[in-house]
């Protein structure tokens, strides 16, 4: 029995080994022809990419040439005065559009505003804008998030209010009422920080949703020129004076800085006494304090 198990394996080896060699010269001539194949590839390759390289040179050359042909053939056309303003002016409040509703806020408690760091000088008239405002219903969402900027709630509260925020809790504290203006020097973003802080701690005192939902980039800035993202609200308010503010924080921001918020703090009389077109300068003139005589900004009105 054994020595038919030894021939059987024995035939069985021969007709493996019979079909290797049958077998091998197909497999060494398909892989010399995969390795012809891929060289050439390789080589058709390098043609093609050298072809787009002269071929982009070429078009960038054509390009070139007959823009400076039409560059010199064209008188250069002016935009008129103001155009751009106009615009932006334009782009701005197509935002504040409906449809609005405004949140049941309660009035504060007294607990609140005494536990509160800030004084009631300031939390108080901040409670009581906050209560006036009326939220967008349908905010509009999307990758490049509109929203509300930290820096529009403080210029619409400044406008609503006529009191500035104070430019550290130490100063807050050393007066007892808003004071027309702070001496010391402070920045556009010290007052922004210490509005959001004092609702901060309002909500946390309070255990209430003041501002709604926030967002760490929004773009509301960009009809007014702003590319970068601020952080901010997720909906917007309704903004009453809405030229008014625009006006502000069109000066404001491409200022960088406070004094077009001093100016307007140090004429403010009241909201019911605000018109439209007072803070703006006239298209085309040059007045003091104005970065361009094209934009909207705020006067030199007044002492210091």
């Amino acid at each position: 029995m054994e020595q038919w198990l030894s021939l059987g394996n024995a035939v069985v080896d021969a007709a493996a080994k019979a079909a290797v060699q049958d077998d091998l010269p197909l497999v060494c001539d398909l892989i010399d022809r995969t390795a012809n194949h891929e060289a050439q590839q390789l080589a058709d390759l390098r043609f093609f990419w050298k072809f787009l390289q002269d071929l982009s040179k070429e078009e960038y050359r054509l390009l070139q040439s007959r823009s400076s042909t039409s560059a010199s053939d064209e008188a250069p056309v002016e935009e008129p005065p103001g155009q751009q303003c106009i615009a932006t002016s334009a782009g701005w409040l197509r935002l504040n559009v409906g449809p609005f509703q405004q949140n049941d806020l309660p009035d504060p408690e007294r607990a609140v505003l005494l536990a509160c760091s800030w004084p009631p000088w300031f939390t108080i008239p901040v409670w009581r804008w906050i209560q006036t405002l009326q939220w967008n219903a349908a905010p509009r969402l999307g990758r490049c998030h509109t929203g509300t900027a930290y820096v529009e709630l403080l210029v619409d509260f400044i406008v609503s209010t006529g009191v500035s925020p104070p430019d550290s809790l130490e100063a807050a504290a050393e007066v007892s009422e808003p004071p027309l203006q702070w001496m010391r020097p402070c920045t556009v973003r010290q007052w922004v920080c210490n509005l959001v802080e004092a609702v901060r701690q309002l909500e946390r005192l309070a255990h209430v949703n003041l501002w709604g939902p926030r967002r760490h980039k929004v773009f509301a800035l960009r009809t007014i020129g702003v590319k970068e993202a601020r952080h901010g609200l997720a909906q917007r308010p309704r903004f009453v004076q809405e030229e008014i503010v625009f006006d502000l924080l069109l000066s404001t921001v491409q200022r960088n800085d406070l004094e077009p918020l001093r100016v307007f703090l140090r004429q403010y009389t009241g909201a019911d006494k605000l018109e439209p077109g007072l803070y703006k300068a006239p298209l085309g003139a040059k007045m003091p304090g104005f970065i361009s005589s094209t934009v909207v900004l705020l006067p030199n009105i007044g002492s210091g």
